[in-house]
């Protein structure tokens, strides 16, 4: 009562004054001051989660990761003492009309869904996107606690065409990882074949191995021993093919000197779903096979192609001819993407910059600023085309291992380290492979998982602050049809023609001295 006759008796001015306090208070400061809660809130929900990748299932000995820096590619990690490290990976090759196709090479996205957990028993779908032959299959993965090997077994799904041929191949070896092949307690070594002509870019030489007796093939260099296992032995027409590599495939790369086994894949054929199990995994013990035997003078033909190679399988019998004049390496990358607060077509025309960074060989280039065009659902796509010249390597090299960063025109820089699937923030180097082609070709990069934040308004200095802030303060009291283009281009965060409560909520959100993730 005391406080209403106080207020009572207040001069008009002053009462005036404490009444517009009192309704800044409830209209703007208490719902910023709410928005805040919520938000910190969902980011410290976040940060707890930061440091788990999606779509990774790992026990004891061993982690499966699908699509880390690639479509098409299942990844193995073993697990070192202190430490996780990848030492190969599996890519689905199928056959059909005695055409290949290649998981990789076409890009196959894969949608992964847990299955089960049943005492810690996981059981993984991987479904594949459909070949370019027409083979459609999915994987199920079964990774049992305790054991040092992980099973695949392949399903092809209705609509698929009839698959005659099939294999889930090893496609990384490492030069120091895969020097040596036992099969049958024999041992074949990499650097007793004739080394492969060519350089990079080029395929190396395809050989056939003796068929083992044991259904398991194992090969090493340095660290663990790896081994590839069938559960239904090898028939007449089943194939285990490996590619002998001695020059690097990109320039970049250092040749190690030496030859060593790049691929290696057991080929089933006729595909059945009786001989539709592979597992793939490793072993500490020591393998102590009989003397090498001589290779064959010549390698086979294979119709297997190299998964780590970004270019079409070449025909079997090369036909000696001149040297034609090469073709430009082309790299077309479209990039989907989503502005916080903003589900519309508003932000149509907004520019961005595209910015690559790859730490591990101090490569860093940011495109110009670029427009994006409004699709569907509050997304947003741009296409940045490079087309090297004739005879040089690519503008972007092809490697994986890169980070991309998009920046809005108001917005702070958001790093993203996954080419699709990221929903919370990363950091560290980042897993983005980059690719190149001689033929019309588009490789696409979804970062909508992951909004682009605003609050490093023009003229951005890289970081949201109170400054920032203070430009959209100093507008809210102009009507929309009073603001200029320049003051709109400056403060409208989410593209809706005015400046008003929203755009300081929006500003809120990324008030607290945040800086782009550079």
């Amino acid at each position: 009562m005391k406080i209403i006759e106080s207020f009572k008796a207040l001069p008009l001015r002053p009462k005036q004054l404490l009444s517009l306090g009192i309704v800044f208070a409830l209209v703007i400061a208490l719902p910023l001051f709410i928005w805040g809660i919520l938000t910190q809130r969902f980011d410290i929900r976040k940060k707890a989660t930061e440091s788990l990748p999606f779509n990774v299932y790992e026990n004891e000995f061993i982690r499966v990761w699908d699509s880390r820096v690639f479509p098409g590619i299942i990844d193995l990690f073993y697990k070192q003492p202190s430490d996780w490290r990848q030492y190969n990976n599996v890519v689905p090759i199928a056959k059909v009309g005695g055409v290949w196709a290649n998981a990789e090479l076409d890009r196959a996205t894969i949608e992964t869904t847990l299955v089960s957990n049943v005492n810690n028993t996981k059981t993984v779908k991987y479904q594949f996107a459909k070949l370019s032959n027409g083979a459609h299959f999915y994987l199920m993965m079964e990774l049992a606690p305790g054991q040092k090997s992980v099973k695949f077994t392949v399903y092809p799904n209705e609509d698929s065409a009839p698959i005659e041929a099939m294999a889930l191949g090893n496609y990384y070896g490492l030069a120091q990882l895969v020097k040596y092949i036992s099969i049958n307690n024999q041992r074949f070594e990499a650097g007793s074949y004739p080394r492969p002509a060519g350089g990079n870019y080029e395929l190396g030489d395809f050989y056939t191995l003796p068929s083992p007796t044991d259904k398991t093939v194992k090969f090493w260099g340095e660290g663990y021993i790896q081994k590839q296992f069938v559960d239904v032995p090898l028939t007449e027409n089943d194939v285990l093919q490996t590619e002998v590599r001695y020059y690097s495939w990109l320039p970049e790369q250092p040749i190690p000197g030496y030859n060593w086994f790049e691929t290696i894949a057991v080929t089933r054929e006729p595909f059945t779903t009786e001989k539709a199990v592979w597992h793939f995994g490793w072993e500490e013990q020591p393998v102590m096979p009989s003397p090498i035997p001589t290779p064959s003078a010549s390698p086979v033909t294979v119709p297997i192609p190299s998964a780590s190679t970004p270019t079409p399988t070449p025909t079997q019998t090369p036909i000696p001819s001149p040297s034609p004049t090469p073709l430009p390496w082309q790299q077309t990358l479209k990039f989907k993407m989503k502005f916080e607060g903003v589900e519309d077509d508003s932000a149509n025309g907004a520019k961005v910059t595209i910015r690559f960074v790859r730490p591990a060989s101090g490569f860093d280039y940011q495109t110009t600023p670029v427009g994006v065009t409004y699709t569907e659902n509050g997304i947003y796509e741009t296409i940045v085309s490079f087309i090297s010249l004739p005879g040089r390597p690519p503008s972007i090299p092809v490697v994986d291992g890169y980070a991309i960063f998009i920046k809005g025109e108001k917005h702070l820089a958001r790093k993203f380290c996954y080419q699709t699937a990221q929903t919370i923030r990363c950091s560290g180097n980042g897993y983005i492979y980059i690719g190149a082609t001689n033929v019309p070709s588009i490789q696409t990069f979804d970062f909508t998982g992951v909004g682009l934040e605003p609050g490093d308004l023009p003229i951005q200095d890289g970081v949201a602050d109170t400054n920032d802030f203070g430009k959209i303060r100093a507008l809210l009291s102009k009507a929309c049809s009073q603001l200029s283009i320049e003051e709109k281009a400056t403060a409208d965060l989410d593209y809706s023609g005015c400046v008003n409560i929203r755009d300081a909520f929006l500003m809120r959100k990324t008030l607290e001295a945040k800086y782009d993730e550079y």
